[in-house]
């Protein structure tokens, strides 16, 4: 096949010349052309040429979006996997077989349906990667490792602990055990009813001290023990006698240290007001008047009698 050119300064008796001897001779006799080909055109005839060597040497690879390529005779195929997302192996005969490494790695979103994950191994997320999940079930012999949030649509279940809105629970037991430290920042920690923590809740500590929002009940039989300044083993303990009606005692206010029935050497002048004392407190009161030498009165003693 001549390559043909016409200059500018030829004339169309050459145009002539080279356009038919281009279709003569370079082109192809029409009428020579297989009649199991219909095109009337170089194009048509050849992808009519591309499906009859399709057929009988190669084939179409489409994908989702019908993109086509012909794989013809002699062509390769060639299926790469992703590194730590998928495999492809060429085992006989005429098998490709695409599948998961041991450990796969997803660099984006993963979906499943409701048959849920199973693994005998461990399954983690890394970076800021989130789980969303409705279960997450039978976990014995691996790990879950979650480096981000636990997003759950609607109740779920970790194992024996349900998730319910704001609400955990078990379903096997009443009791949910914590091996490690419980810890809120700011907010309150709420046990059957009674507020822990916080600013205002029923039992607070803060800068040493620890403040009851409401009143203080023992048990029967329970005492309230201090350990002093010395951490050994002996304790003060306050209980009460079993009382017969409710009583209440009153702390004056003032500085001071109780005084016990029984006590020796308890009471001193600090502990006596003056012009306190009088006759009636005495037992069996007897007294004695000192008279001047008038006869007069100068002062009266009282003392006990017995």
């Amino acid at each position: 096949m001549a390559v043909r050119q016409i200059a500018q300064t030829d004339s169309l008796e050459t145009l002539r010349t080279e356009f038919n001897a281009l279709a003569a001779n370079d082109f192809g006799d029409i009428t020579t052309l297989d009649s199991s080909i219909s095109a009337t055109s170089i194009v048509g005839a050849m992808n009519e040429l591309i499906t009859f060597v399709s057929a009988a040497e190669g084939f179409f690879v489409v994908d989702e979006s019908s993109t086509r390529q012909l794989i013809g005779g002699g062509q390769e195929l060639t299926i790469r996997g992703t590194a730590n997302e998928t495999t492809v192996a060429v085992q006989p005969t005429d098998t490709v077989v695409i599948g998961l490494p041991s450990d796969v790695t997803i660099s984006s979103s993963l979906t499943v349906g409701s048959t849920g994950i199973s693994s005998s191994g461990n399954i983690s997320t890394t970076g800021s990667a989130a789980v969303k999940t409705n279960t997450i079930d039978d976990v014995s012999g691996g790990t879950i490792n979650i480096n981000a949030a636990i997003i759950t649509s609607g109740d779920a279940t970790l194992g024996s602990i349900n998730v319910s809105g704001n609400t955990i629970s078990s379903n096997n037991s009443n009791t949910i055990t914590i091996n490690d430290n419980v810890s809120t920042n700011t907010n309150k920690l709420t046990v059957n009813g009674t507020e822990y923590g916080g600013t205002s809740g029923d039992i607070n500590t803060l800068a040493g001290e620890t403040t009851f929002g409401s009143s203080i009940r023992l048990a029967p039989n329970k005492l309230i023990i201090f350990e002093g300044a010395t951490d050994d083993a002996f304790e003060t303990a306050i209980t009460v006698t079993d009382p017969t009606a409710d009583r209440v005692i009153t702390l004056p206010d003032a500085g001071g240290d109780f005084m016990l029935t029984g006590g020796v050497g308890q009471v001193g002048n600090t502990n006596i007001a003056d012009n306190t004392i009088t006759s009636a407190k005495f037992n069996n009161a007897v007294s004695l008047v000192l008279y001047n030498s008038s006869g007069v009165a100068l002062k009266t003693l009282f003392g006990a009698g017995a």
